[in-house]
């Protein structure tokens, strides 16, 4: 039986009676969230995940190839992961770690 205001005070949903019997579940988001933005922030942690895992990715493939260009094995490899961790790490605290002021 679907529940409608002619057959609301029935109690079929709530023990409320009147137009409100359905009301919201969730609270209202805070005031201080802009409607445009409710994505924002996973944009953002998606960009600090991004940057994390490029940084080593770039660098390490730079530091492959030059493992393969100059016959070593893993030298620069190496070096290239901790640069690119070490860089994007410093990238994520310069852009992402001050608060807007």
């Amino acid at each position: 039986m679907a529940v409608t205001r002619e057959n609301a005070h029935r109690g079929l949903l709530t023990g409320r009676k009147g137009p409100d019997y359905n009301a919201a579940l969730v609270a209202s988001p805070p005031d201080r969230r802009q409607p445009d933005d409710a994505w924002g922030g996973y944009g953002q942690a998606w960009s600090i995940i991004g940057t994390l895992l490029a940084g080593p990715a770039i660098w390490g493939a730079i530091g492959f190839g030059l493992d393969r260009l100059f016959g070593f094995t893993a030298l620069f490899l190496s070096i290239g992961l901790v640069v690119g961790a070490v860089g994007s790490v410093y990238l994520v605290v310069i852009k992402y770690g001050k608060p807007k002021s």
